[in-house]
């Protein structure tokens, strides 16, 4: 589906209903990550309008040159929420990156949140950040080189790359 904003269109999947999550993904994903992670939690519960979308620059929702900082993709996420859910309570869930904007949505809309949840929560961003480098315990670089380039850019950020971890 797409959400026609302002500036900018927003790509998002809706699935269930109920009661409006937000979900917001984290940096070079988009929102077929948190379907992968959270959908599994909602197999057995109905009662749930699980609404994820594409950040700016990430997916289907393209980057705009105006859109030069995390203020102004927080600007498009309470945008995107009060054209999709306006009026409505909601919960919002963000990983990553996006539990660094879901703390952003709560600062504004903290009145019409009823629950958050942070998964890998970035609490600092941008250089004062201090993370140790990267590493990949386990490569398989014949494994990343079939797979389609969004898949492979995810699978290369992890410490294991085996076929066992694509098929989670």
């Amino acid at each position: 589906m797409e959400c026609k904003l302002k500036d900018i269109t927003v790509f998002y999947e809706l699935l269930g209903e109920g009661r409006p999550i937000i979900m917001l993904h984290g940096w070079s994903v988009d929102h077929r990550y948190m379907v992968s992670d959270m959908e599994p939690l909602f197999r057995q519960r109905d009662g749930w309008k699980r609404i994820y979308l594409d950040l700016p620059g990430h997916g289907r929702t393209p980057g705009k040159d105006w859109i030069t900082n995390q203020d102004k993709i927080l600007d498009v996420v309470l945008d995107f929420i009060n054209n999709v859910i306006s009026g409505q309570r909601f919960v919002v869930v963000g990983s990553s990156l996006g539990a660094y904007l879901a703390r952003g949505v709560v600062h504004h809309r903290s009145a019409s949140i009823d629950g958050l949840l942070l998964t890998v929560p970035v609490i600092v961003h941008g250089a004062k950040r201090h993370v140790p480098s990267r590493v990949t315990l386990v490569a398989d670089p014949a494994l990343v080189s079939e797979l389609e380039p969004d898949e492979a850019e995810v699978l290369q950020l992890g410490v294991v790359q085996s076929r066992k971890v694509v098929d989670c």
